[in-house]
């Protein structure tokens, strides 16, 4: 049975000072297994972003 994850991504900041406004995005994915699903959502991961949670839907 297929498995479908929902990530969201955030921009990653300069630094660690705050005060930023940063971009956010949702992506959803299916694979195989959860790793599958897993990998194919790291791999839409733009450089410059990073993945804040991961959700199985």
């Amino acid at each position: 049975m297929p498995v479908t994850i929902e990530t969201h991504m955030q921009q990653t900041p300069p630094d660690h000072r705050g005060g930023y406004d940063l971009a956010m995005d949702t992506v959803v994915v299916s694979g195989e297994t959860y790793d599958d699903a897993y990998s194919a959502a790291e791999a839409k991961i733009p450089d410059g972003w990073r993945m804040i949670s991961v959700r199985r839907i």
